[in-house]
């Protein structure tokens, strides 16, 4: 036994072989122990005043203190050492001992194969994963809201049927508009549906929505967990809790149900959170289920958990097999059927590789999670989609004539008379809805109300407006599009299109002098989503940082393979095959176990400390919203 060596300890082993054995294969293990006692003072263990004994063993340490009090021993277990010039006799023995590289070979050969499938699901997703600008959407509209639409996870909770939303306000009333998509099926079950919806006007602080479907289609039956609807604009949230079926009796109790806005308590209680951060902690947090249960909007990908899993898989083995060669002897048997054996040395090694091998996975996943992504030509070619969708609703498919464009009109006198900022009562009659210049009055006369030169301050945050500030200003820059896209609609039509007893030109005149009126007393609104794309890009890691946590990735896995095979090859076949129990173990207990009670762990904490509310980052939403970007500067 050496006690504190100074400097580098060389032993000779020179065996006595009495019984003739020609070829003689010894097994040296080296350990370190220590005596401590319980400083009950500074509460914590020291090792002032003991020393180990000579008589210490592996199974038995002895103690040498000068004093009385409650003390113990703590072993320091170093790996088993590997020869690596030795690389090319190991491997020429593969037949005598295939037992890990076959394991190895299988668990990459169902890496490839789930690799693909993950590539092909994220493929699928980039497709169905857009924000949708709903049909009722006002191409005109200038006042943002962000809809996102929680489907439960329960069965049979997604829907076919069509599904119509109403927006109810402080300030005006919005809807029903319908959230659907031409190209995907929304409101699956357990799928996050976003919308963005463009309005006339503000419409105040939300207090209410309707849900309404028609209750056809194969799937009639719809579990709506939450709606939360943001202002983009002032950055507020509303959040619905609805947990609820929309459906006939007895699953439901109708087609139809309005849901008011939850308030604080609601939202901070322990059941909403709890629920709220387990469910996305299972989807997102835990690496194994999150491969099946990926969260659409995720910016660490299938592809990229499946290599993470990869590499943990790794890990665990190697980790395994470096603290396999402890003497056996020295721990009770706790499971013994047949030729199955379950020790302490088992459950040790599990717990130990488990644990040491989360600090560097840790990091590669922080990695993928947090990189900026890299806008490439699918991200340009979306915002090309972009303008061709705006362009499609510049250019309806219905018939254009004289009285669509009073219909606009009109559209705009409703729109501008129903807000609770009106202060001039509007009384539309027919002979008022089939007169060009009735309307423009009366949409003058509306404005006047609301607009003097240079009563809207300039160069300052939305946020800071006051409600009627902030009416008044996209109150002036709807009217201003939807007049210029009057001008170019009259202007398409000519003067044969128009009725005998009206000339165009009058008419061109007229919105003209009101779009100067309008430009003269309105500033341009400020532009937001380029400050907010760089909040978000400075949260981030910039997007080469993805090929730092690739070569982190597969570094680790080519040397926790080539070690796992020199391992295996050291061992012998035997061994190799009682070692696999010990990593099914580690393995179960990372998936089922260690895993699933950090979630639960942080859920409870969330819940009963922070109380914090699980706000949705929209990891991709700020690329997703160059769509409807495009959309706004090309109207």
């Amino acid at each position: 036994m050496i006690s504190d060596p100074a400097a580098t300890q060389v032993f000779l082993v020179s065996p006595s072989n009495t019984y003739g054995i020609q070829n003689l294969q010894l097994k040296v293990s080296t350990f370190t122990v220590q005596c401590a006692f319980w400083n009950s003072s500074l509460q914590m263990w020291s090792s002032d005043g003991c020393m180990v004994g000579p008589q210490t063993t592996l199974t038995n340490v002895q103690c040498l203190c000068n004093h009385l009090s409650f003390f113990g021993s703590s072993f320091l277990v170093l790996p088993v050492q590997i020869d690596v010039t030795r690389t090319a006799e190991y491997f020429s023995k593969i037949s005598e001992n295939p037992v890990i590289v076959v394991l190895v070979a299988c668990f990459y050969l169902c890496y490839i194969l789930t690799v693909l499938w993950a590539r092909r699901m994220d493929l699928r997703e980039q497709m169905q994963t857009r924000v949708i600008v709903p049909h009722d959407s006002d191409p005109c509209g200038l006042y943002r809201y962000l809809i996102t639409v929680c489907t439960g996870h329960r069965r049979g909770a997604g829907t076919t049927a069509k599904v119509w939303l109403s927006l109810g306000g402080a300030d005006s009333q919005f809807g029903p508009i319908l959230l659907s998509d031409t190209k995907h099926q929304v409101f699956r079950s357990g799928n996050v549906d976003v919308f963005i919806l463009s309005v006339p006007l503000p419409l105040g602080e939300l207090k209410s929505i309707t849900l309404k479907h028609e209750g056809t289609g194969p799937q009639k039956s719809w579990y709506v967990a939450q709606v939360t609807i943001q202002d983009i604009q002032l950055k507020m949230s509303w959040h619905f809790l609805c947990n609820t079926w929309l459906a006939e009796p007895p699953r439901g109790d109708s087609m139809s149900k309005t849901f008011k806005v939850a308030n604080d308590q609601e939202l901070r209680s322990f059941r909403n959170i709890f629920l709220q951060k387990t469910l996305r902690g299972l989807r997102d947090e835990h690496i194994w289920i999150s491969i099946l249960n990926h969260p659409a909007r995720s910016v660490f990908t299938r592809v990229q958990r499946v290599s993470c899993c990869m590499c943990l898989l790794l890990c665990t083995i190697v980790i395994n097999l470096m603290f396999w060669e402890l003497p056996q002897t020295a721990y009770p048997v706790l499971i013994s059927v047949g030729s199955f054996i379950l020790t302490w040395k088992d459950i040790m090694i599990a717990f130990e590789s488990a644990i040491l091998m989360f600090p560097v996975n840790l990091l590669i996943i922080y990695i993928f999670r947090n990189t900026q992504p890299r806008e490439n030509k699918d991200t340009k070619t979306k915002n090309k989609k972009g303008k061709q969708v705006a362009n499609a609703r510049k250019n309806p498919p219905f018939q254009l004539s004289f009285n669509t464009v009073l219909e606009d009109l009109s559209g705009v006198v409703r729109t501008l008379s129903q807000a609770s900022q009106n202060k001039l009562e509007v009384d539309l009659d027919q002979k008022s809805n089939q007169n060009f210049t009735t309307l423009l009055q009366i949409i003058s006369q509306l404005l006047q109300k609301q607009l003097t030169p240079g009563s809207l301050p300039s160069s300052v945050p939305l946020a800071q407006l006051s409600s009627d500030d902030l009416f008044a200003l996209f109150c002036a820059h709807y009217v201003s599009r939807k007049l210029k896209k009057v001008s170019q609609d009259l202007q398409k039509l000519g003067n044969q299109q128009i009725p005998d007893n009206e000339k165009l030109d009058d008419f061109l005149i007229q919105l003209q002098a009101l779009l100067d009126i309008l430009e003269k007393s309105v500033p341009p609104l400020p532009a937001q989503r380029s400050q907010q794309k760089q909040q978000i890009k400075k949260k981030r890691l910039p997007w080469w940082f993805l090929f730092i946590g690739w070569s982190i990735l597969i570094s680790i896995s080519v040397v926790s393979t080539y070690f796992t095979m020199m391992y295996g090859f050291q061992y012998g076949k035997e061994s190799s095959i009682r070692w696999i129990v010990s990593m099914t173990l580690s393995l179960f207990q990372s998936i089922f176990i260690l895993q699933p009670l950090k979630v639960v762990g942080f859920a409870v904490f969330f819940a009963l400390i922070l109380k914090k509310v699980d706000e949705d980052d929209g990891e991709l939403l700020d690329t997703e919203l160059g769509i409807s970007d495009e959309h706004e500067t090309s109207l």
